[in-house]
């Protein structure tokens, strides 16, 4: 599997494009895997974009053949809304001229896209961010939210974060859907985001989400009417969604009754 990762911002129109782990490229044909992983990305975008290109994992060797490759590849993507494209981090061997600029500085590259990197908590927000991890279901009209490690909502700003990747993931969905959260790995909700949360929840609701159920850890401290009607077990919280949309009414009703405790 090449080691590749791809974070959208469809708000900013970037495509962040991340090596996650070390690699060498001595062959041309390598870079047909990059191509098909963005072709499959590219399923989502249809604006014109820009690409920030982290190879700071990544060694190329000083052949032709396989820096022509790459160049031919970015020129395949211009072709399919690429308006520009930076690398950031590639120690280039002596010689190596690619058709991208390739910048050692992180905030060069991203300036040179337009971009302004935050202050200090950027990199907190960042950290947090790649917690998230979001799978649609479309069959189902689920989307399923959960965090790869232990966090607490404790700041404005993550809230904006989930938004912001929640957001990017509506460019999926043109219809009604329901949010399920796995709690297991959320530890606490602090007071300064809970109206933060329910404005993301109003605003996600005017794009077609009709409920949010969370499993894997109750918060009796939240307020009843917090927008997240709580189940300990997935299987618990999955089943009151399909009742919700077999039965909408008898949904409403269990709606009302509260937080599900048992």
């Amino acid at each position: 599997m090449f080691p590749v990762q791809f974070e959208p911002d469809f708000q900013k129109k970037v495509l962040y494009i991340t090596f996650t782990s070390a690699i060498t490229i001595d062959q041309s044909s390598q870079w047909l895997e990059l191509k098909q992983a963005w072709c499959r990305e590219l399923r989502m975008w249809h604006t014109p974009y820009k690409a920030f290109i982290d190879m700071s994992c990544v060694t190329v060797k000083a052949e032709e053949s396989v820096i022509t490759s790459f160049n031919r590849t970015i020129d395949f993507f211009k072709g399919f809304y690429l308006r520009k494209a930076v690398i950031y981090g590639l120690v280039c061997p002596p010689g190596v001229s690619f058709s991208v600029e390739n910048f050692a500085n992180k905030s060069d590259a991203l300036s040179c896209l337009g971009i302004r990197e935050s202050s200090q908590s950027k990199s907190q927000n960042q950290s947090f961010r790649s917690t998230i991890v979001i799978d649609n279901h479309h069959e189902r009209n689920l989307v399923e939210l959960t965090f790869s490690e232990e966090v607490s909502f404790e700041s404005v700003e993550q809230i904006a974060t989930l938004r912001s990747k929640l957001t990017n993931n509506l460019m999926h969905w043109h219809g009604q859907w329901y949010l399920v959260i796995d709690m297991s790995n959320v530890d606490d909700f602090k007071q300064d985001t809970l109206l933060p949360f329910r404005r993301m929840m109003k605003f996600l609701q005017g794009f077609f989400l009709v409920e949010a159920v969370g499993f894997g850890q109750i918060f009796p401290d939240l307020p009843k009417d917090f927008p997240i009607k709580f189940f300990k077990t997935k299987h618990r919280a999955l089943h009151y969604i399909q009742k919700q949309q077999e039965h909408p009414v008898i949904g409403q009703q269990e709606k009302c009754a509260g937080r599900d405790m048992s």
